[in-house]
């Protein structure tokens, strides 16, 4: 009964706490909760006292999360998600709702659709919604419950996230298989235009020049670039060769393919679980 009253004492502030803790911003927390700004720093000043030590850094005017108050926030989205499972199971949704999937096009179409095709058949109730999405942006969104899974190249992940290598993929520079690059004529890769990414693997040599004619946040773009007729692009064989694309240079490298999740509760099993095991093994039949 002791940790019953301790728990009442500042169960309700527990929403506000973690919209100010993802937020790191009081106007932004306050329009996720409905709860002015200044109602939402006296709740946390509330919740410090009650704690007994301050879970946010003051610098300036802002609030930054510290030590004391991840180890916290942590908890509470752990607790948030296992009353959000007992609800599904109460109601009988445990196989009823959305679940949101990240990737960049390419790597939806060839890892997450035929997966969706085989979650379709056996758990009809399921919803998934998929967007596009890049690391360190998605690893964020992953802890706040805003996407369940997040298919992704070369992420690295803390212990609040779970990660599972899908596919090892090997990489070259592709173009058109009408592109001076393969009919023979004088371009070579140091006089090729390069579609190159923005922040996303890029695995050209970097002691290696080569001309960028287009900066691209989206593979999906390089590869309309290079269709195009033009562009060439360091691009995943699983990718480029469903594209018409053909190689222009030998294997340059590899990256790892991962599927990353939230760490699962214990004895739960949620529509996050669920849609991971069947892209799981839509991965090994590739």
């Amino acid at each position: 009964m002791e940790r019953t009253r301790r728990l009442a004492q500042f169960w309700s502030w527990l929403p506000a706490f973690r919209a100010v803790a993802e937020s790191e911003h009081l106007p932004t927390a306050s329009e996720l909760v409905h709860v002015s700004p200044s109602a939402l720093s006296r709740t946390v000043r509330l919740l410090e006292e009650e704690v007994g030590l301050p879970l946010f850094d003051r610098v300036g005017r802002g609030l930054v999360l510290n030590a004391a108050g991840g180890v916290l926030l942590g908890s509470v989205r752990d607790a948030m998600r296992l009353l959000d499972e007992g609800l599904n199971a109460v109601t009988k949704q445990r196989d009823v709702g959305d679940v949101r999937i990240t990737a960049s096009g390419p790597l939806a179409r060839h890892f997450i659709i035929p997966a969706l095709d085989a979650l379709r058949s056996d758990h009809a109730g399921l919803t998934p919604f998929v967007a596009v999405g890049s690391w360190p942006a998605v690893g964020d969104q992953l802890k706040r419950g805003e996407v369940d899974i997040a298919i992704c190249e070369g992420a690295s992940y803390d212990d609040d996230l779970q990660g599972e290598l899908l596919a090892e993929l090997s990489h070259r520079v592709y173009c058109r298989a009408d592109h001076s690059l393969k009919a023979k004529r004088a371009t070579s890769l140091k006089d090729a235009l390069f579609a190159a990414p923005i922040g996303d693997v890029d695995l050209w040599p970097s002691h290696r020049p080569r001309r960028v004619g287009l900066r691209v946040h989206q593979m999906q773009v390089a590869i309309d670039a290079c269709k195009a007729g033009s562009y060439v692009a360091v691009l995943p064989d699983v990718i480029a060769n469903g594209e018409g694309l053909v190689p222009a240079s030998p294997v340059l490298g590899t990256t790892n393919l991962f599927a990353v999740r939230r760490a699962p509760l214990p004895g739960v099993n949620s529509h996050a679980d669920t849609t991971f095991q069947y892209i799981r093994e839509a991965a090994r039949v590739l």
